[in-house]
C-alpha cells in the first residue's frame, strides 16, 4: 500500500489540482485530520472503477461498520471530503483505499484550510 502525500492546502477561493499520482495496485492511504479532499481521476474511456474507502468504526447511525464503495465512472474525476477521523482513520491516522483496478486511475488529496 502506498501512502499519499498532501498536494497542499485548499483555500476558500479554490484550487486547480495538479500532481495526481498513479493509484497503487495494493491500494493507497493518506493521513487524515478531518479536513481532507480526495481526488480520483478515472482516465479510462470505457471502464468504470470501484473505489472502496475502508471504515474502522461504525457509521453515524451506530448500527454497522461498513466500507464505502463508489463507482468512479469512466472518463470522470470524483472528489470526496469530510472523512470523520473517528470512523475512517486507522491507528496510524490514515484512511485506507482500494480499487477494483488501479489501471487508468490517478489520485491525490489536499488539506482543506
Amino acid at each position: 500500500m502506498a501512502t499519499l502525500t498532501s498536494l497542499g492546502t485548499v483555500a476558500v477561493t479554490g484550487v486547480k489540482y495538479t500532481g495526481l499520482v498513479a493509484a497503487a495496485a495494493a491500494g493507497d492511504d493518506f493521513v487524515n485530520e478531518g479536513n481532507s479532499l480526495l481526488i480520483i481521476k478515472n482516465s479510462s474511456v470505457g471502464d468504470d472503477r470501484t473505489l472502496t474507502i475502508h471504515s474502522v468504526q461504525v457509521c453515524d447511525t451506530g448500527l454497522l461498520e461498513h466500507d464505502q464503495t463508489v463507482t468512479v465512472t469512466a472518463a470522470n474525476t470524483w472528489l470526496f471530503y469530510a472523512f470523520n477521523p473517528k470512523r475512517w482513520n486507522s491507528a496510524t491516522q490514515k484512511v485506507s483505499l482500494t480499487y477494483s483496478s488501479e489501471a487508468d486511475l490517478t489520485i491525490g488529496y489536499y488539506k482543506i484550510g
